[in-house]
């Protein structure tokens, strides 16, 4: 199994930058090993490219997980034979076997996009419920978060689902349901508290996409447990790739997939601003053959097949 830990990244960051080297197009001149910033930065990777991103994860071959082999895993919006890339595309952007003795791994994943099945209003909320700002159509309630320092609780979700891509003005009303699912307006769920702005410039590197509500008690309250789930155990774990996953969200219900990239650089659309933003390290879910999850706010958590002991792993866009 892969752990995503200090080492692992600084290898992954490596194998990433020397990958995105080799792809770079002849005629523009970079460091000889580009972030995935500057690779988005100097428009042969992300926004309107075939490359969306590049990762380090497990290799898959005919729908099945190679065992015990990583590989440098390149996202793409199609997958193109080798034939057609020189006509079509850049020659440079013929992506290598090998990089520095590390496999590589095409997915073809589309356009990644942010997304928003229980949608109805509860008085006393669990986690994984819709949930979204007034002027947002819908998302999910990631999870119930506490203050370290002062022991406030707080309620977790995305800043394109909390902050409106930040749009928001703190105070702003948080609506349980969302405004899709008719949530009351005259009984919010919580506050925004806090959020973490987004970068939308080309070329800009963010890492986490979150923001935070209070919760307007005594007319509402919020659980710890998770729909279909239940209580998370303590303490959190940190992913492996490959593993199995559990999940929850507004859109989908509870479904599972597997933890298939522990360093994931990704040119994000978001449509509520029609703007893309560029993160990199990020956690990959594989919930089928091909698809990235991207349901917004959803807390993952970790399982196996011979015991689900319920420890978080992270909150996903």
């Amino acid at each position: 199994m892969l752990q995503r830990n200090s080492s692992t990244l600084e290898s992954a960051r490596s194998l990433k930058r020397e990958l995105l080297g080799q792809i770079r197009p002849p005629h523009i001149v970079a460091a000889a090993a580009p972030s995935f910033g500057e690779a988005v930065a100097a428009a042969y990777v992300g926004r309107l490219q075939n490359v969306v991103g590049v990762g380090y994860g497990v290799k898959i071959t005919d729908g099945q997980i190679v065992p015990n082999e990583t590989a440098v895993r390149v996202y793409v919006r199609k997958k193109v034979p080798v034939k057609d890339i020189s006509i079509n595309y850049w020659a440079s952007q013929r992506i290598p076997k090998f990089v520095n003795g590390a496999p590589t791994d095409v997915i073809e994943v589309g356009d990644v996009s942010a997304g928003a099945v229980t949608r109805t209003y509860i008085p006393t909320t669990e986690c994984g419920v819709s949930a979204a700002h007034v002027n947002v159509t819908a998302g999910t309630l990631g999870c119930l978060v506490k203050d370290s320092k002062t022991g406030d609780e707080y309620i977790l979700s995305c800043n394109h689902i909390f902050a409106n891509c930040n749009s928001a003005s703190l105070n702003d009303d948080i609506l349980q349901a969302s405004p899709n699912d008719l949530g009351p307006a005259s009984n919010p769920l919580g506050k925004l508290a806090k959020f973490k702005p987004i970068d939308f410039n080309q070329g800009a590197v963010n890492h986490i996409d979150a923001a935070i509500s209070s919760i307007c008690k005594p007319t509402r309250a919020v659980t710890p447990s998770i729909m279909a789930f239940g209580k998370l155990t303590l303490p959190h774990t940190t992913g492996f790739a490959p593993s199995e996953v559990l999940k929850y969200g507004r859109t989908t219900g509870p479904t599972e997939g597997q933890l298939v990239d522990v360093a994931a650089d990704i040119s994000i659309t978001y449509t509520s601003n029609q703007s893309s933003a560029d993160f990199e390290d990020q956690l990959a879910i594989q919930d089928g053959p091909s698809a990235l999850s991207a349901n917004a706010g959803i807390r993952v958590h970790w399982c196996s097949r011979k015991c689900r002991d319920g420890r978080s792993v992270f909150c996903l866009r």
